[in-house]
Formats: C-alpha cells, structure tokens, sequence
C-alpha cells in the first residue's frame, strides 16, 4: 500500500512539473480590488536558476500610498519555500506622485524585515507605460536583480536548493488597493 500511494505521489508531481514548465509567453495577471493575490493557477515550476522578463507599466499601477505602506511583488523565484529562500522584485508607492521599483529576498529562512540593508534595496523610480526589461535569480552564489541595466546582488553566500517556482504578483501585505492591478509580463527563455 505505501509503496502504490509513494507511486502515486511520484506521478502526480511529474505530470504537474511537466505541465506547468510551458509558461506562455505572455501572462497578463491580474490582482483584483481588495485582494492580495493575483490570478495564477498551478504553481510554474522552472528549469532554471533565473527568469528574465518585459512589462509596461500602466495607469493601474497608480494608487494612494497607504498608511502602513510596503513592497507589492512583481515577480521573483522560489526555491522550496516561498518564506525561506526567493528573491523578487518589488514595486512601492512612496507617495501619492512617485512610485519605485526595489527587490528584497529571504535567505535560509532570514526574513529582509530582519536583515533590510542587506537583503533589499531600492532600484529606479516607475514611468508609467516606460517597458522595462528585468531578470532575477541566482548566480555565482548570489541572489540578483537587474532591471533595465542595473543590477544589485544581495550580498550573502546562497546555495539555494530544491523545486524552483515562479513568483505571482502579489499586493503588499500590510494593505490593499481599491482598483484592480494588472501586471502584464513577457516571459523570455523559460
């Protein structure tokens, strides 16, 4: 009996990792009013360690910025456990005018709340509908953001190990927003 359930188990986990690895090229996300969670279905797994990308900003990426303000999530990558070791970027309203994209990143279970000038950072001001090219991931032991040419590096040896999963977007967790949010990525080389 074990042995037909760990069979079962191990069949599952394939037809899902081979079904979700053709991510089509063009996801348009959506997180919609009062929530925090885009619209995604199965997790995305990935072949590799990084995951480049386009988007254009557009007028739904403009909101108040809230009292207890914080990062909204664009996309990242996973390994295991999104709380233990990803790396994202990230977007913020810091007032009502300018919005600024940033990355942040857990290492081995170490929160960027606890580690913030190490593990996140501050990339570029947002220009509404302005195409950005980013890519994110892991490379030479470090976890890295680039986004139109620039590029910060949390700088902690990481040797991030298991299930690789793409990250959805997702509205900051201390707030929502009262419009829908879309976030319209190209995925390239997946």
């Amino acid at each position: 009996m074990k042995k037909m359930i760990k069979t079962t188990v191990v069949l599952i986990m394939t037809t899902m990792l081979l079904s979700s690895c053709n991510i089509p090229p063009n996801h348009n996300y959506v997180v919609k009013a009062g929530n925090h969670f885009a619209n995604f279905g199965m997790p995305t797994f990935l072949h590799k360690n990084t995951v480049q990308f386009t988007f254009t900003p557009d007028s739904t990426w403009i909101w108040k910025a809230p009292a207890k303000n914080g990062w909204s999530k664009v996309t990242g990558i996973a390994w295991n456990d999104n709380h233990h070791n990803s790396v994202r970027l990230v977007y913020m309203r810091i007032n009502d005018s300018t919005g600024v994209f940033g990355y942040y990143a857990y290492v081995n279970g170490i929160s960027p709340m606890q580690n913030y000038h190490v593990q996140a950072g501050i990339m570029d001001t947002i220009h509404i509908g302005d195409t950005y090219h980013g890519m994110t991931g892991w490379n030479a032991g470090k976890y890295f953001v680039r986004l139109n040419g620039i590029t910060d590096s949390i700088n902690i040896r990481v040797s991030p190990k298991g299930i690789r999963t793409l990250e959805h977007p997702y509205i900051g967790g201390t707030y929502t927003i009262n419009h829908d949010w879309h976030v319209n990525l190209k995925f390239l080389g997946i």
